[in-house]
């Protein structure tokens, strides 16, 4: 059984999440800063012990989250967020480097959209990572809609 955790539950967690529990072979846990009325709604250290990871908080607040709740252990982080930070104008991958070792990080990307991927309408993402064996990890994590 896949344990794997979502943080994160807007729009775009909340339909990564449901695409991954569509897999029967994951269990899948969602945190994020207000408790909500979803299947499996847990606490952010539940999350963060797990050893798979998505991350779905906007590019704006990613520097002061991973400051003050993320502490790494070992966890394989896939990042499901786009776009620059506009105060400092560093790429999310450049954010992340101070916190995740590059071999257990992984961005997820594509066209799509949270609402498509909850109707299970055809959709592509793509998954990189410097470590070809954690792209695919976390791809075999993910259904064929």
């Amino acid at each position: 059984m896949n344990q794997i955790g979502v943080i994160g539950a807007g729009k775009w967690g909340s339909a990564l999440a449901f695409a991954l529990r569509q897999n029967s072979d994951n269990e899948v846990y969602i945190t994020s800063r207000t408790p909500r009325d979803i299947p499996n709604f847990v606490s952010l250290e539940t999350v963060l012990a797990l050893e798979y990871i998505i991350i779905a908080i906007p590019a704006q607040q990613i520097s002061s989250w991973l400051k003050e709740h993320f502490v790494y252990s070992g966890q394989k982080i896939l990042v499901a967020a786009k776009g620059i930070e506009a105060s400092t104008g560093y790429f999310l991958n450049e954010i992340y480097a101070n916190y995740v070792p590059e071999e257990n990080l992984a961005f997820v990307s594509g066209p799509s959209f949270a609402i498509e991927v909850m109707q299970s309408l055809p959709t592509a993402l793509v998954i990189n990572a410097k470590n070809e064996q954690l792209a695919l990890s976390f791809s075999t994590f993910f259904p064929s809609f």
